[in-house]
């Protein structure tokens, strides 16, 4: 399918809405097994400019509503039925307006590159803060950065329980004062998105190491590791940090990092085609690795 955007023929990405069908969802998802029902004509809103043509609706049926919103990129919408989500129908990733979208997230990360080193040192600074909600903060941010972990957000009971690292609970880390030969181990292992479960051993400093234990301290297994932190918080303050920086900036600042410098040792001007891009994938997939 495709669309007119300013002038512009552009590809769109989903162009059809799924049938009934049984949810599946990701992982163990309590909603496992429920009926998609069929979305029909009625449930569907239209957006397109107030000249354009727009879609005609099957005979004997009528759109929900036909809009005509330019603050969004969004073609079609509906709510599914199982979980009350708005699902869209959006652009091709190779359009115009996702490839601005991603190139102002990079161009994010190239800022955060100039001002990474004075972050690092201000949250070494605050592992030995007074209050506990700044320990708890920079811990987390250390995560983030180190480990390329994920924010994470509350979820709902009837949500699959995923967490990222400021909703991770005390049952997912264990510390080892000294492990295979290493020293202050902290062991992750829970499912993080898409029910895909994270697990990793990790060396951390000392300092990060005496934290968590004062963190865990009085705490069962079900109690929130970070107990003083959520994702607003956190991005509050980075953005107090540098305008615009969230957690997903050091993901995406720490994934190109990585492929730089795997480019970098694995490439030679001499290699032929083949080689080369058998060396960007080897990159790629250290990037992967990172990303969990």
């Amino acid at each position: 399918g495709f669309c007119i955007i300013d002038g512009h023929k552009e590809k769109i990405g989903n162009f059809k809405i799924e049938p009934p069908s049984l949810f599946r969802g990701r992982g163990e998802h309590p909603k496992m097994g429920m009926l998609k029902k069929r979305v029909m004509p009625e449930d569907v809103l239209i957006n397109c400019s107030k000249d354009s043509k727009f879609p005609q609706p099957p005979p004997g049926h009528k759109w929900k509503e036909i809009r005509h919103d330019n603050t969004v990129t969004w073609l079609a919408s509906w709510t599914e039925n199982v979980q009350g989500q708005v699902k869209y129908v959006m652009l091709n990733p190779s359009s115009k307006l996702k490839g601005e979208k991603d190139m102002q997230k990079y161009e994010t990360a190239r800022k955060l590159a100039h001002s990474i080193e004075k972050i690092r040192k201000e949250y070494r600074e605050d592992w030995k803060s007074k209050e506990m909600r700044i320990r708890q903060r920079s811990v987390a941010l250390y995560f983030i950065d180190k480990l390329a972990l994920r924010a994470g957000n509350e979820k709902d009971e009837d949500q699959a329980d995923t967490v990222g690292c400021c909703s991770l609970r005390v049952e997912h880390i264990q510390l080892h004062e000294e492990k295979d030969g290493k020293q202050h181990v902290v062991v992750f292992d829970f499912l993080g998105k898409d029910s895909i479960r994270y697990y990793n051993e990790v060396p951390v400093e000392k300092r990060v190491f005496k934290n968590l234990q004062l963190f865990m301290e009085g705490k069962k297994g079900s109690d929130d590791l970070f107990d003083r932190l959520n994702t607003l918080i956190l991005n509050k303050h980075l953005n107090e940090l540098m305008e615009g920086l969230t957690a997903k900036v050091f993901r995406t600042y720490n994934a190109s990092w990585t492929l730089q410098e795997q480019l970098r040792e694995l490439t030679d001007p001499e290699y032929s085609l083949p080689e080369m891009i058998l060396a960007y994938n080897r990159a790629n997939r250290a990037v992967a690795i990172l990303c969990n």
